[in-house]
């Protein structure tokens, strides 16, 4: 068994870059519905991209590292991957 999202909270900002890559998908869910909103934190806009079709994302096919969410994180608009860049559906 993994980490759990309670786990992640209990970790530093810090360190939270490479525990999230320990989650499994539905426990990096569950983290993003527990982050309250108001909070002190940057989303990324790949939730809301028409290159993200059922959990699954052209530009990253094997899915969403803890260091590609830091690197969209500072520059959501910035290239992804493959010359594929954030579009709003």
């Amino acid at each position: 068994m993994g980490l759990s999202h309670k786990d992640f909270f209990n970790v530093s900002q810090e360190k939270q870059e490479e525990v999230w890559n320990q989650l499994s998908e539905h426990e990096r869910f569950l983290v993003r519905c527990s982050t309250p909103p108001g909070t002190n934190t940057k989303s990324i806009p790949c939730n809301s991209c028409k290159h993200r079709v059922e959990k699954k994302c052209k530009a990253f096919p094997d899915g969403l590292t803890g260091e590609i969410i830091t690197r969209k994180t500072n520059d959501p608009y910035g290239e992804c991957a493959n010359k594929i860049f954030y579009e709003k559906k």
